[in-house]
Order: structure tokens, then sequence, then C-alpha cells
């Protein structure tokens, strides 16, 4: 198989994964919900968001953001999308998610002080059998996230909610940031090691020929 085509069927699979991703959005919605988490944290209870939310971010310590492009179905709903607008943004204006992000973090540790902190933890908090979208309340919620995708998307460009409102996308970026630093820290760690442990060897291997010369002369004496 060429490069071309490894390409190619990496991208199917890519994309199958991610519409699939997109097609079991009313049952995981509340597990990506902003919101939740904020209740949740009122209650001091630890839901599903802040799980997910935290292994995303140890995830995109080693897989970067990967999630954001093989598995993210608001993703997949914006790649539905690429035919009717396929502008790359020129002004991605990544701003506008930090000033979502930064306040919406505190708001969630400042709520969890408030309550004394997190006392339990309750994974499928305000699901139905783990399911999130099974009332009408639900399906409000679930059509009005998909609205404001759609309609940013649609606006903006190709991937324009990820760049502009994805409450997600800063945890994948500082993660991700993290992550390098941690491996170029490793790096750095394991080459000062091997330097001192071949210094060390080097020394050792002289002291030994230091040691072992005075018989090589003594021989060469005698011959």
């Amino acid at each position: 198989m060429t490069t071309t085509q490894e390409k190619s069927m990496r991208q199917r699979i890519r994309k199958a994964l991610i519409l699939f991703s997109l097609l079991l959005f009313p049952v995981t919605l509340f597990y990506f919900s902003p919101v939740l988490i904020l209740e949740g944290a009122a209650e001091g209870l630890i839901n599903g968001s802040l799980i997910f939310f935290t292994i995303l971010f140890f995830s995109a310590m080693v897989l970067g953001r990967a999630w954001c492009g093989w598995a993210c179905p608001g993703a997949g709903l914006q790649e539905m999308l690429t035919p009717i607008n396929d502008q790359r943004l020129e002004h991605p204006r990544d701003w506008i998610k930090w000033a979502i992000w930064i306040p919406w973090i505190l708001s969630i540790g400042l709520t969890a002080f408030f309550a004394g902190g997190y006392k339990t933890v309750d994974f499928f908090y305000q699901t139905e059998s783990g399911i999130s979208v099974t009332r009408p309340i639900g399906y409000v919620i679930y059509y009005s996230v998909l609205t404001l995708f759609i309609t940013v998307a649609l606006i903006s460009g190709r991937r324009g909610a990820c760049h502009r409102i994805c409450w997600m996308s800063p945890l994948m970026i500082l993660g991700q940031k993290v992550g390098n630093t941690l491996r170029v820290w490793c790096k750095q760690a394991l080459l000062k090691t091997l330097n001192v442990f071949c210094a060390e060897s080097a020394s050792t291997l002289a002291n030994k020929a230091r040691l072992h010369l005075p018989f090589v002369h003594l021989a060469n004496v005698y011959h």
C-alpha cells in the first residue's frame, strides 16, 4: 500500500469514527457538559463531565489533540458542514474560547470550595441509565448545542466552533503543552544521566588501566 493510499485509508477510518461519535451524541451529551460540572460542584459531587475532562487533559499529554480529530462529536458535526463553508479562518480569534474557559474553570473551583469540597462521585449524574437525552428538556439542550455549533461553523468556516467557542479545546492545548514539556525534561534528564554514567565508566576503565600498567611494564622487561 502506497503512502497516499495509507493516508486515504486513515482519513476514512477517522471520518467513520468521528461520525459514529456524532451519532452517539444524544447518549454522551451530558458527559461533555460545562454546566453539569458546575451543578455537581455546588453539590460537592464529582460528575461524569469532570471525570471525562480530567481524562482528556491527561490523554492530551500523550496523544496530543487526537480527540479533536478522531472522536469529538462536535468536530464530526462541523466536518459534515464543510461542503457548505470550507473557508479556513484567516483570524481564528482563539482568545474567545480562552475568555470562556478561564472564568468557567475558576467558577468550578470556587463553587466546589464554597460547597466544602467534593464529597462523592456520581459518573451518571443527571442521566437515565447512563443516557443523556431521555426527557423533553434533554432535547432542548441537545438541539441548542447543535444549533450553536452549526451557526458558528457556517459563519466562521472550517472548524469555526473549535477555534472560537469550544470549552474542551483549552484543556487539550494545556495537556499537550504539559506533555511536550515533560518529554523535553525527561529527554534532558536521560541525557544527563547517560553522560554521568559514561563519564563514571570511562573513569573506572582509566583507573583499571593504570592499575594494570606496571604489570605490563614488568612483562616487557622480562621479554
